[in-house]
């Protein structure tokens, strides 16, 4: 069935290759399109986007210089410069897997690969016009902000045994779930799945049984399909809430970076791993999350200065057992931070947190006199205008100095943040890392329960389980000397139970000369400490006297 109303039409066509972009819209022109406009980069496609409404928009995914496809959609969303009647597909030699997911991240109505020859390329958008003028009454009715408008066209078009039926399905569920109709979208996910199980019906199921607080199950119905169907990115998106409700940090972090790495074209959700490795205190993650957030984010419109200064604090951060890692971390986070003045308009704070960060990575790449002359410089811009900095300045600084082992001032500018934020919880968050024991309400909170937690194990003879849990928070709170201690008698108890091993008494022995750096006599875990350090020796010494069989 051919299209009866390309008359009505205005279409643009977006590709930086003449001779593509001439072809489709003369034979846009010859089925009788009313106007065809033109653009060759991303940014006259949004420009041609924002002063006018298209009905269908052809694009090619890479555009050469400039955004290319993916965030030509992404802004057009971003900036609502396209209405749900809008029909939007990429016409692309791109077809890899990683490609295609991060194209789809932007749901657009179609995915069309080159080389594509005239007739199958009219065939494929003739069936997309033909759903979208089925389903106008409802598209518009989402356009006007009326959902039960909607919800009544879609509901008649599928009673009515429309061909579309799938897609009007699809759009229902969702709308159901907005509207907080649950028993409808009940009906509507478990007959589509009675007929045969689909991904997208499985998903919304499992949304839907989150909203009615039945999180186990739709986690496990969500486990299943990710096992199943590893490329279903939607399914690890609705399963990061359950995490999230839970307060596992750790758990969402690595069901992120599962993702991820099915999907490593995905700004959106490089960042969310980025800031939440950043959150967990592991910093190769953090800094090599962050380093694919800012290169996708070249173009974007959700490019964020702040992505390149964490990039460049997480850099300074990686630990010098990944050397090699490290000094490639170190070295692009060198070069982003002395570009960050062409790319954007920094603040006079953000020109302070870029001279902070940079000293650090100076010192991590062994370069220590150039470390103190950046710091140095930079310090004597601090409060030069009689304003005090930000918080994130101030914190900069307490970072260089604990880097360049100025211990003592460091512990003065930390004290100082701590009474002048002693009621911003945020800002205590950020702080509690840096502290023996955290001051933030939350991090109190999750000391307490992953201590409760880990003492269970123990208790119950579960040491690895034990183990497994101190070790993840001392991840998340690196200097709380109860959290090392429980990791050590962990250990101990592990070795007691299953006999002595190098490895586990070499991990308890790094933990115990940490402990013994941040406690003294006045301290009231010291006199554990000094138990536990004795047992540990008592078993060192004790491995070393057995004989060899």
């Amino acid at each position: 069935m051919s299209y009866p109303n390309y008359g009505s039409l205005r279409m643009l066509v977006v590709d930086d290759f003449d001779n593509f972009r001439v072809t489709v819209a003369k034979l846009m022109q010859s089925l009788g399109v009313a106007a065809v406009d033109m653009a060759v980069n991303g940014t006259q496609a949004v420009r041609a986007c924002r002063a006018r409404r298209y009905d269908v928009v052809l694009c090619d995914f890479s555009l050469g210089q400039g955004k290319n496809g993916q965030q030509v959609l992404e802004e057009l969303h971003q900036e609502k410069y396209l209405s749900k009647t809008s029909l939007f597909a990429f016409v692309s030699a791109e077809s890899s897997r990683s490609v295609v997911l991060a194209a789809n991240e932007f749901e657009p109505d179609g995915y069309f690969t080159k080389p594509i020859n005239a007739k199958a390329l009219q065939q494929r958008l003739e069936r997309m016009l033909l759903q979208r003028d089925a389903m106008l009454p409802a598209l518009r009715a989402m356009d006007d902000n009326s959902p039960e408008d909607a919800i009544a066209h879609l509901q008649e078009l599928i009673s009515n045994g429309t061909r579309y039926t799938t897609a009007c399905q699809k759009l229902l569920g969702q709308l159901y779930l907005e509207t907080e109709n649950f028993a409808l979208a009940e009906i509507l996910y478990e007959g589509v799945l009675e007929g045969r199980r689909v991904d997208w019906a499985v998903v919304g199921l499992a949304k839907l049984k989150q909203l009615q607080g039945m999180w186990e199950e739709s986690s496990k119905m969500l486990r299943e399909i990710i096992l199943e169907n590893p490329l279903c990115m939607t399914a690890y998106d609705v399963l990061m809430a359950d995490y999230e409700r839970r307060g596992d940090s750790i758990g969402l972090q690595q069901l992120l970076q599962k993702a991820v790495k099915v999907s490593p074209l995905s700004l959106r959700r490089n960042r969310e791993l980025a800031y939440l490795a950043l959150k967990n205190n592991d910093s190769p993650v953090a800094a090599g999350a962050f380093r694919k957030t800012v290169r996708l984010g070249t173009n974007s419109c959700n490019d964020d200065i702040e992505n390149h200064l964490q990039f460049g604090r997480s850099a300074a951060a990686v630990s010098g057992d990944e050397q090699e890692e490290s000094r490639d971390f170190l070295r692009d986070a060198l070069i982003n931070l002395e570009s960050l003045d062409r790319r954007f308009e920094l603040s006079e704070d953000e020109k302070l947190q870029t001279g902070l960060i940079e000293s650090r990575i100076y010192l991590a790449q062994g370069n220590t006199r150039k470390a103190k002359e950046v710091l140095a410089q930079t310090e004597s811009y601090m409060g030069a205008d009689g304003r005090r900095q930000e918080f994130e300045t101030e914190l900069d600084r307490v970072y260089a100095l604990f880097d360049l082992g100025e211990n003592t001032r460091a512990k003065q500018c930390l004290a100082e943040l701590v009474r002048l934020y002693e009621n911003d919880q945020k800002a205590l968050e950020k702080l509690d890392v840096l502290l023996d024991e955290p001051l933030s309400e939350e991090n109190r909170a999750k000391v307490k329960d992953i201590n409760r937690e880990g003492i269970s194990f123990y208790k119950n003879h579960q040491y690895e389980d034990a183990i497994n849990c101190f070790v993840q928070a001392r991840q998340l709170f690196p200097n709380h000397v109860g959290i090392m201690l429980n990791l050590v008698q962990a250990y101990t108890g592990h070795i007691k139970a299953f006999g002595f091993s190098a490895e586990r008494m070499l991990h308890c022995e790094k933990v115990l000369q940490t402990a013994e750096q941040k406690i003294d006599v006045d301290n009231p875990q010291f006199e554990r400490f000094r138990q536990l350090r004795d047992i540990c020796r008592s078993i060192s010494q004790g491995s070393r006297r057995a004989p060899i069989e």
